[in-house]
């Protein structure tokens, strides 16, 4: 037998007993952390890579000229920093806006880049799954529970897909259209410009070559969709295509 004697006699048994009860607090907290610790990372690992949202009504939106409309059960997944349309059928959703069938809302399905030209910080980042809806003269940004509203200004996915929040003009070669607030504006330069109204449901798919969209508006801005340029009077800017580097609208 060892000269420490044998650890599991009765003695030393009622010494590990006395211990425990004394610093159980500690045990309990202990093993509160170590539990806890898989279940944060697992927590996070799903939110990180899988995230969904269900409109709850029909919704619809246009792909390179044809309508394509959904049932109150489709689903947006966002997984792996893309988001996926899932009714019938499953398809990567892209930057184009889900419209709604019932109210004047627009979804947006990636994060995009929140422009305001004559506001004191005029860029921020809108999350994907945010929501637009028109409320009177003003728009209302739902942004991950946040709720901002503005009467200017556009969001942009860095991409081409542009969605303005004010009355504006949209010209393509020598046609102009007039749309309204929380309408958008879609170029695949060299290919082809998409112009939505949404008061009017007025839609437009317009095959181009070597001419881009150019939006102008009475807020003292205009943009050419094409090459992403802002021109403020005499100043061009090219706007900031990192839209995840962006601070959250908040």
């Amino acid at each position: 037998m060892s000269k420490h004697g044998n650890i599991f006699s009765l003695e030393n048994r009622k010494k590990v007993n006395s211990f425990i009860v004394k610093n159980r607090q500690w045990f309990i907290l202990g093993g509160a952390v170590i539990l806890t610790i898989p279940l944060f990372v697992l927590l996070f690992w799903n939110r990180s890579t899988n995230e969904s949202m269900t409109p709850k009504e029909e919704t619809y939106r246009y792909v390179a000229g044809v309508k394509i409309e959904y049932s109150e059960d489709m689903t947006l997944i966002r997984e792996n920093d893309v988001t996926v349309i899932k009714d019938m059928d499953e398809v990567e959703a892209g930057a184009t806006p889900i419209i709604s069938s019932v109210t004047s809302k627009l979804i947006v399905p990636v994060n995009m880049g929140l422009m305001r030209p004559h506001n004191e910080n005029p860029l921020k980042r809108v999350n994907y799954f945010a929501t637009l809806t028109k409320n009177g003269s003003s728009i209302e940004i739902n942004n991950s529970g946040t709720i901002v509203e503005t009467n200017e200004g556009f969001l942009y996915d860095g991409k081409g897909t542009y969605i303005f929040l004010e009355d504006v003009v949209v010209t393509v070669g020598t046609v102009s259209y007039n749309i309204s607030s929380l309408s958008y504006v879609k170029e695949i330069y060299g290919q082809s410009v998409e112009i939505y109204d949404l008061s009017t449901q007025f839609y437009k798919y317009i095959n181009v070559t070597d001419t881009d969209a150019i939006v102008t508006s009475s807020m003292g801005y205009s943009v050419n969709v094409g090459t992403g340029v802002m021109t403020i009077g005499d100043t061009q800017r090219i706007l900031f295509s990192d839209i995840d580097a962006m601070g959250v609208l908040q």
